[in-house]
């Protein structure tokens, strides 16, 4: 592509960026006091010493897929992708733990941990049966027969 036809500088004598005044607003993190009435120059070094934090500070590339898989639209995950994974997960665990959120019609039922398999547990039940003299499997079961041992004394 050719730069022969483009307009290299609209506005007169060209001026180094140290000898220009910055009269605009300087932002809230920056290094510079007004006081020292920065150039132009400076005031891009500082604004390219913000943007390699920002740059640092939202490395995403450390992020594994250990629990979490990331939908990544190109060969960098973006922030705004991985928080959307986070929060999917998150949501994913409230659902199961039974924790209840906005916008779930499903969260206002019981836990579904409460019908899992305890046999995990290596819990001894001992004598622990129910009428039928099946030991329970599940921690709803085992906190019913518990309060039907208490109940019936």
């Amino acid at each position: 592509m050719s730069c022969k036809k483009a307009i290299s500088n609209t506005c007169g004598k060209k001026h180094n960026a140290k000898c220009v005044d910055f009269e605009g607003t300087l932002h809230a993190n920056t290094e510079i006091d007004e006081c020292d009435k920065p150039s132009v120059e400076d005031v891009i070094e500082d604004l390219n010493k913000q943007v390699d934090l920002l740059s640092t500070s939202l490395d995403l590339s450390g992020l594994g897929e250990a629990c979490i898989t990331y939908a990544q639209e190109g060969d960098t995950l973006l922030a705004k992708e991985a928080l959307l994974a986070m929060e999917a997960k998150i949501c994913e665990i409230a659902d199961f733990v039974g924790l209840p959120r906005p916008g779930c019609p499903t969260c206002e039922s019981c836990s579904p941990l409460f019908d899992e398999t305890i046999s995990c547990l290596g819990l001894d039940l001992g004598g622990l049966v129910d009428s039928c003299g099946t030991q329970p499997t599940t921690l709803k079961e085992l906190l019913q027969l518990m309060l039907n041992q208490i109940n019936n004394g």
